[in-house]
């Protein structure tokens, strides 16, 4: 054991300041006399782990305290934060937690009670960079994996296959969340009747089932930010159905499945059997949201866009699927209700739809394939729209009602059952369109049975010999991915499947 007098505290190692937490310049250490170590040997870890922090034991005269601290270095700089101040004279050592990866150093200082001290530091050491989490191997809950300080920007969560529920806010890390196994055998089920499954601003979320949901918005998933959602299959979930007019104000009770709003993209997903109240049975999008390469199948609502609603915005939609999706009628009592948009509800903004095919929607009120209303935009290129019927109502059109600013080309419409929707085509250029009496072929239009392969398969593939092939817009940028003149239809154009 060292005994050190007072006197050569002050003469040798002692710095006597008046700062309430003192520091020993670097010239003033001597780690011949007092050392610090710890019993961390490096290896990975993934959760807040104990360590121990050892120091040479020294007697000191006037003993006051053991002051410990550590640093987190970035860029060569060291940010001390204070862990423990000991009373023990005898004390040489305490336990921390590292709960975070990085460079460290630890440092322990000895004070007297006129604060004269001496200091020693660790030597430095590396906790391993962590870029993936594990479920359930590292953590057993998502909403904990996700606030540990181990996931950092760019990471991951990894999570393997199971059963997980409960309700999620994924709001502030940009991180990729992704089922090992994919959807089929990863799921989320909610637990609340308020809030959906999963709630994200920033970040990916792929490869899940997501059900079971029950919220005010957004029964399955709320993507409110730069989100990107990608393999999820959504279905099950739910908007709730309370009609109390105090909290009728958008977006509640629409949004069955998914709520996609500002930069938010939904790719390859799903989207089946989900149900809201007001509107918007599977999908409601506003702001820039933009969904593409996706099914949009079963879902129903009582008032507009029983597969996607656009509510506001400048919205994209790209080769997605609109498949027998209803619109059932009398969301708010009675048979003026507008339950418009089987397939698709645009209420106001910009609405782009590519290479996408709306088949056999349903709307009671009418337009059972879409519906644009007085505010809003919609363009149709390289679509196909067929067999969408509309209801018992106003026997208006199946195939679609526009209000709007509409814009159609190089589009198949055929076979839908309502009213005469002639006037909704007044701006349709090569298309081949069964609704109407005078062709305008000056305008590239055709009224020509399409000769779909197999229409009663679900396949709308066209014949070598169909009419529609090689018959859509001359220009070159619209020609099809091998060059060709456009073909009419979903699998014309750049942007087909």
């Amino acid at each position: 054991m060292n005994i050190i007098s007072h006197s050569f505290f002050i003469i040798g190692l002692l710095l006597v300041i008046s700062c309430e937490v003192p520091t020993l310049p670097e010239e003033k250490k001597d780690d011949s006399l007092f050392q610090v170590s710890i019993d961390y040997d490096g290896h990975p870890i993934y959760h807040p782990t104990e360590v121990e922090i050892t120091w040479t034991e020294i007697v000191v005269n006037g003993f006051k305290e053991i002051m410990v601290e550590k640093a987190k270095i970035i860029n060569n700089e060291k940010n001390w934060i204070h862990l423990a101040s000991i009373t023990d004279s005898l004390a040489i050592s305490y336990i921390d937690t590292i709960d975070d990866d990085g460079s460290f150093q630890y440092r322990v200082r000895l004070l007297d009670k006129k604060n004269q001290f001496i200091s020693a530091e660790s030597n430095s050491f590396d906790v391993p960079n962590v870029t993936a989490i594990e479920m359930p191997s590292h953590y057993g809950s998502l909403a904990i994996a996700y606030e540990s300080h181990f996931l950092d920007e760019g990471d991951s969560i990894k999570i393997s296959p199971g059963t997980y529920a409960g309700n999620f806010k994924l709001l502030e890390k940009n991180v990729t969340i992704i089922g090992m196994s994919g959807a089929e055998t990863t799921i989320f089920t909610g637990i609340s009747d308020t809030m959906p499954v999963i709630e994200m601003s920033i970040g990916t979320f792929s490869g899940f089932t997501v059900t079971e949901g029950q919220s005010y918005n957004a029964g399955g998933i709320r993507a409110t930010g730069n989100v990107l959602i990608k393999n999820c299959i959504i279905s099950g979930n739910a908007t709730i159905e309370n009609q109390d007019a105090n909290i009728q104000i958008y977006p509640f009770a629409y949004g069955g499945g998914v709520y996609l709003t500002d930069n938010a993209i939904m790719e390859n997903c799903i989207v089946a059997e989900n149900w809201s109240w007001f509107g918007a049975g599977g999908v409601l999008m506003d702001e820039n949201a933009i969904i593409r390469d996706c099914v949009v199948d079963k879902n129903r609502t009582k008032g507009l866009g029983g597969g996607i609603l656009v509510y506001s915005g400048n919205c994209t939609i790209e080769r997605v699927d609109f498949k027998r999706n209803r619109c059932l009628g009398q969301s708010m009592g009675g048979p003026a209700d507008p339950s418009f948009g089987g397939g698709l509800g645009v209420r106001s903004g910009t609405v782009t739809v590519n290479n996408s095919l709306l088949w056999k929607n349903n709307a009671m009120s009418g337009g059972g394939g879409f519906y644009n209303f007085l505010g809003g935009s919609l363009s149709f290129t390289n679509c196909i729209i067929v067999e969408n019927t509309s209801g018992l109502v106003n026997h208006k059109e199946g195939s679609g009602v526009n209000w709007g600013d509409l814009d159609v080309l190089n589009t198949i419409i055929w076979n839908n059952t309502g009213g005469n929707p002639r006037r909704l085509w007044q701006n349709a250029i090569y298309c081949n369109i069964d609704e109407i009496f005078i062709v305008n072929t000056s305008l590239g239009n055709i009224q020509e049975s399409p000769e779909f392969l197999q229409e009663t398969a679900d396949d709308f593939r066209i014949n070598n010999s169909s009419p529609c092939v090689d018959a859509g817009h001359p220009d070159i940028q619209y020609n099809d991915t091998d060059g060709t003149r456009n073909d009419m239809g979903i699998f014309g154009g750049p942007g087909s499947p």
